[in-house]
Order: C-alpha cells, then structure tokens, then sequence
C-alpha cells in the first residue's frame, strides 16, 4: 500500500472553546521543508489579536467576532497566484472567479459591506486590539480578587476570550442563567463547556470597564 501524500496543514489559529492561541509558526519551517501548505482558520483572531499571515498559503475570516461587523461575509487571505481550478468546484468557493472578475461577481449585502467597512474605521480609531488586553489585565485581576482564576494559557492566550473553571459545588450552566437574567450574557451552553464546568467571558464587541464591573459583581453576589 502506498503511503498517502499530504499537500496542506489545516489549523485553527486561535481556539475559542479555550481562548488558547497556536503557535503554527513554529510548523512553518517543517511545512516548507515537506512541500506543505499551512491554511489557517483565523476567525477568532483576526480583530482580537495582531496577526501576521507570512508564509501562510490561505487563511480565512468572518466579518463578525472580532471585526465587529455584521456575520454573513467571509474573507479569505492569500499571497501566491491563484490558478484556475482544473475540477468543478461551487462558484461561491472559487476564488479564481472572484480574483479575475474585474469586480465581485456575485451580488454581496450593500448592509453588510457598509457595517464592515464602518466597523473597520471604529477598531482603527479605538486600537482595539490594545483595548482588548487591557481589559483582559483588568477583569483577570477583578475576578482574582474574588477567588476565580482563568484557565492558564500563559503567552498563548487570546486576551478576547476568558476562559473561567467553577469549582463544584458551583455549576457553570446555574451561573450562566443567573447572569443572562442579570442582563449579562456570557458562554456557557455549548457541551465542551459544560462537561468541564467553565464559562467565558468575551471581550470581542465594545466593551467597557464599567460593564466588566457590573459583571463582576454580579458574579461575586452569585458565589
């Protein structure tokens, strides 16, 4: 039998279901030297975190999460030539239509577009990504003092997303509720969270210091 060949590496830059970032630097020089392809899935990167795409075949985003904007529009980052397709692929996905069309080729939300566009000048004018740890320093000592710790990621974290372990007896999805009915709205229902007892925190829209202290508090008053 014939050993199979591998041509691309897929990744996810930066995992929200722990806030961890992956280091796929570290994978370049390996994928060079084997003749493969790092595509990356930076969605919860890009806007969050600076991010830096050399050496990287394609990696994607949405326009939501941390760009702020409406969900709906996907981007895709490339810096090699793009070749026609010698398979049949759905047009959506062909990128070689949209590169060679002269224009986009296929009708986009002028809504979506706008936001985008709109929200891409309000991150510049805010240094989000700045902000962002900023916050994350604040709410990770405001939540020390009242006895929680976050998930340690050390350097590889993403600061947009808190990652916080309940200790039993508390339940995470009894503290989620409690706080969605107290107008804060945090991740606690999907199953990779709710088998470990954690809740997140995320840091990804506006947010303000005021807000994280009303959610502290909040928290305190439910421990």
């Amino acid at each position: 039998m014939e050993k199979e060949q591998l041509f691309w590496i897929y990744l996810v830059y930066s995992e929200t279901s722990t806030g961890m970032v992956n280091d796929y630097k570290n994978l370049l020089s390996a994928a060079w030297k084997n003749d493969l392809k790092i595509c990356l899935d930076a969605i919860s990167a890009v806007g969050n975190i600076q991010v830096d795409f050399s050496g990287v075949y394609l990696a994607s985003c949405v326009s939501g999460k941390g760009l702020e904007a409406f969900c709906g529009l996907g981007m895709v980052f490339y810096n090699h030539e793009i070749k026609e397709p010698d398979i049949k692929i759905p047009r959506s996905l062909d990128l070689y239509q949209y590169i060679h069309s002269q224009g986009i080729p296929y009708t986009l939300s002028w809504n979506l577009l706008f936001a985008l566009y709109t929200s891409l000048g309000n991150l510049k004018e805010r240094n989000k990504i700045k902000r962002v740890n900023e916050l994350y320093s604040y709410i990770k000592q405001q939540l020390a003092h009242i006895g929680l710790t976050l998930f340690d990621g050390g350097k590889n974290v993403n600061p947009a997303v808190l990652t916080i372990p309940i200790m039993k007896p508390y339940s995470s999805q009894e503290m989620g509720e409690y706080l969605r009915e107290n107008g804060y709205l945090v991740s606690y229902e999907s199953s990779y969270l709710s088998e470990r007892n954690w809740v997140q925190i995320c840091l990804m829209g506006d947010i303000k210091k005021e807000n994280l202290d009303g959610l502290v508090n909040a928290i305190k008053f439910f421990l």
